[in-house]
């Protein structure tokens, strides 16, 4: 199943963890884009919920998207193709790197603007 939330920047964390709750086996694709208020927490309480996630659009939700956080997305989703990180301003190049190298699964998709 496909969810998507573009563009809902009020989409705070407590929804985000509900949803991935009732949805965690059945996800398979969810669009975050521009979800600005999500922290790192529910990013990674999705990613350990849904664990089937085959592909995650989070571009642009820069509070909750960090090194840290990515590391523990491509960690938990193991099922993961399709990683869109675009206008993730806080990832460093070292992290998508090494992301590249160690899930080879997995296809980064950052556009540069």
């Amino acid at each position: 199943h496909s969810l998507s939330l573009e563009n809902c920047s009020n989409l705070s964390d407590d929804v985000l963890c509900g949803i991935a709750q009732q949805c965690k086996e059945h996800l398979i694709k969810i669009n975050l884009f521009n979800c600005v208020s999500l922290t790192s927490a529910s990013l990674s309480q999705l990613c350990r919920l849904a664990r089937g996630l085959q592909e995650l659009d989070v571009s642009h939700c820069n509070q909750g998207m960090d090194d840290s956080t990515l590391e523990v997305m491509a960690d938990r989703c193991r099922d993961l193709q399709v990683l869109h990180v675009t206008g993730c301003l806080r990832l460093t190049t070292s992290v998508l790197q090494n992301i590249h190298f160690k899930y080879n699964s997995i296809r980064l998709i950052k556009k540069v603007a």
